[in-house]
């Protein structure tokens, strides 16, 4: 899994991200993101173009206020989380105009709802027609699930103001492939195949639905 699309990335340790999250408590982030002081480690990962940055790096750089102030802006967002049995990962892509913020926090899978200790927070801006590539260059490949009995993958397409409603659709790994989970009658449950290029146009319709939708939002409120 590894976000290396064209942009500004930066990857820190949780210390430097709770840093920057006390020295600006107004931004709109992501539960999983709203990290209070811990302990850091260094990053174990660093994706794309851009710079890591260690715990010293407390100053928050220009790029990163920017992707932040795009999430907060955001005419559509992705949320997407993967366990692939070693890693437990939640990427968070938001669109405004042109451009796609990203939060990604990772850290080592764990067999409990909280997040275990250490892993990292990468911060990345993009261009908006990066956004589907840049997403699924999140979701490994089935080979690469370490533990296929506890693989799965949730992904989330919401509008502005959506407040969490939207397009959820979750994945798990059988015979050596992703599988979407389909709900049946009776509340029985259909595992049907699902190819990346698949998941590449059934994210990319979401987007532009949703996308499509914000004008009509907007004339309803006016009217």
């Amino acid at each position: 899994m590894t976000g290396d699309h064209d942009g500004l990335r930066l990857t820190v340790d949780l210390a430097t991200f709770a840093a920057w999250r006390a020295g600006s408590p107004g931004w709109a982030v992501p539960q999983e993101f709203d990290i209070e002081a811990v302990g850091g480690s260094p990053p174990e990962h660093d994706a794309g173009a851009g710079a890591s940055a260690g715990a010293g790096a407390r100053v928050m750089p220009a790029f990163v206020a920017a992707s932040l102030a795009v999430h907060a802006a955001a005419d559509a967002a992705v949320r997407l989380r993967v366990d692939d049995g070693a890693v437990r990962l939640v990427a968070c892509l938001s669109i405004a105009g042109d451009l796609a913020a990203v939060l990604v926090r990772a850290a080592r899978a764990v067999p409990a709802a909280h997040w275990a200790a250490g892993g990292w927070v990468q911060v990345a801006l993009v261009p908006a027609a990066q956004a589907v590539p840049e997403i699924l260059s999140w979701v490994p490949e089935p080979v690469e699930v370490t533990t296929p009995d506890a693989g799965s993958m949730e992904l989330l397409v919401v509008g502005a103001g959506d407040a969490g409603a939207g397009e959820l659709a979750r994945w798990v790994v059988a015979d050596g492939e992703w599988h979407r989970l389909v709900p049946r009658s009776g509340g029985e449950v259909e595992l049907r195949p699902a190819t990346r290029v698949g998941l590449t146009s059934e994210l990319t319709a979401a987007l532009v639905r949703v996308l499509a939708e914000r004008p009509l939002r907007g004339d309803d409120a006016d009217g």
